[in-house]
């Protein structure tokens, strides 16, 4: 999240992919980024269920999931333009995010959706698990969740006063590269 402008800066900025783009692609990598541990955590869960001889579980989790994401996307995207020419089915899509719309956050709104589905995922799978095997060691998870989020924010101030310090749309490529080099290595430290 912290070093997602120096990354597409350095692996996109050419050609037809400008300043504008990298910044866009940046904030829908921010948003995405916010789910990411529910999306890794869901793929240890569901094979609880599989072991189990529960495969419908995890399916119809999944069909709510999908149901809140297309919710959620219809409502955090914002207006949709469509052309006199487009099909029934983008014209009904405009017309319900209009109908729906809370915010315009336009494709970020759907990476903000998919982050917060997933999210719901991993909550609705665990609440089933704890329920099933009578309980869950939640002072393990949520020390280890805690620790991990202490170590991100450390690692989260350095490197944005790093960042800040360079322009990642102009110099060579050759500079951005040892730049972005450094800025990997100050998070390791």
């Amino acid at each position: 999240m912290v070093i997602a402008v120096p990354a597409f800066s350095l692996f996109f900025h050419r050609g037809a992919f400008e300043a504008v783009d990298v910044f866009a692609s940046a904030r829908a990598l921010v948003f995405l980024a916010i789910g990411l541990w529910a999306v890794s955590a869901t793929r240890v869960l569901v094979p609880f269920f599989h072991a189990m001889q529960d495969t419908r579980t995890p399916v119809r989790v999944a069909f709510w999931t999908f149901v809140l994401n297309l919710c959620l996307s219809l409502a955090l995207m914002g207006p949709v333009d469509v052309s006199v020419g487009e099909n029934t089915f983008a014209r009904l899509i405009a017309a319900l995010a209009q109908g729906i719309g809370i915010i315009n956050l336009s494709y970020a709104g759907l990476a903000l959706a998919n982050s917060v589905s997933a999210t719901f995922q991993f909550a609705a799978l665990m609440w089933l698990v704890t329920r099933r095997v009578g309980g869950f060691q939640w002072g393990d998870y949520l020390s280890s969740l805690w620790r991990n989020l202490v170590a991100a924010v450390v690692m989260a101030g350095p490197l944005l006063l790093l960042a800040g310090r360079m322009n990642w749309n102009a110099g060579s490529l050759f500079t951005q590269a040892l730049g972005f080099v450094v800025l990997v290595l100050g998070g390791v430290v």
